[in-house]
């Protein structure tokens, strides 16, 4: 059963013949391509859908590139609908998004000379974001509506859920135990073990994209590498410890768009691999 608000802009699109854009937000309990089949259903006659972004490859030149296409394609069927699902996004890789969704904003008006229904697809997480990078998406002018769609759980669906947040909890709890045993210790500023736990940490924020405590993890992780290896500067693994520490600092600047220091860490841990080799 259509959530009301889906049904509604599903109706709005059926008689739609003009470029209003169509914003939808899906949460993460329900993907694009089930939106896309019941809108399929719903439509009479079934529209013609042009997949703008399908290639899923997250770069500004790989948006560039489906927009090319879609410019030069100076015909379209009476019943095309542009279909541009950027559900897939992520806010982890935040400098992506941003190139993407201000590129988005300067394709507004490109989109719109095509007159024809435009269908928006983002992910409901990333909603101000979108927003405050694409303001011009949020004209009265361009968008006819925005739908956040609402799962309807089973309980099966709701106990593997559980058990996955479980998982997860149990998983924290052991990390952040270890850690601060190993703080609690003395002269820390030179443990390994202390290091080994905060990159465990910090690997743990990163991968459920909390990047701010990710990277106050990495830092410390850092700031020890570099404290043993003075106190051990012939060290082969003391020297591999600080290039693995600055890897991981680079990987935290680039989704915040530090991409200057993200370049500086790199090429420094590469040259101290080259060295260790």
């Amino acid at each position: 059963m259509l959530n009301e608000n889906l049904q509604a802009l599903f109706k709005s699109i059926e008689y739609s013949d003009s470029s209003i854009f169509n914003i939808i937000l899906c949460d993460s309990k329900i993907t694009a391509d089930e939106i896309k089949n019941s809108l399929t259903n719903f439509l009479t006659p079934q529209r013609h859908f042009i997949d703008v972004f399908n290639s899923r490859i997250l770069s500004k030149k790989a948006l560039f590139k489906e927009f090319e296409k879609l410019i030069y394609t100076k015909e379209y069927e009476k019943n095309t609908l542009i279909w541009l699902d950027l559900s897939f996004l992520h806010k982890s890789k935040l400098y992506e998004l941003e190139q993407i969704f201000t590129a988005l904003n300067r394709f507004r008006n490109t989109i719109m000379n095509f007159h024809l229904p435009i269908v928006l697809l983002i992910p409901q997480a990333l909603k101000i974001d979108f927003r405050n990078i694409a303001p011009d998406f949020y004209s009265v002018k361009s968008v006819l509506a925005t739908v956040e769609t609402k799962y309807h759980y089973t309980p099966e669906k709701e106990s593997e859920l559980k058990d996955k947040l479980l998982k997860s909890e149990h998983e924290w709890s052991e990390l952040h135990n270890e850690y601060i045993k190993e703080k609690a210790k003395a002269n820390t500023d030179s443990s390994w073990n202390l290091m080994l736990k905060s990159s465990n940490l910090g690997n743990y924020y990163f991968r459920h994209s909390d990047i701010n405590k990710a990277h106050k993890y990495y830092k410390e992780m850092y700031k020890i590498a570099q404290n043993i290896q003075t106190k051990r500067p012939d060290s082969l693994e003391a020297k591999r410890d600080v290039s693995v520490s600055l890897n991981k600092l680079a990987d935290i600047y680039l989704p915040k768009g530090e991409v200057q220091k993200a370049l500086a860490n790199y090429t420094e841990s590469l040259k101290i691999r080259r060295n260790i080799q």
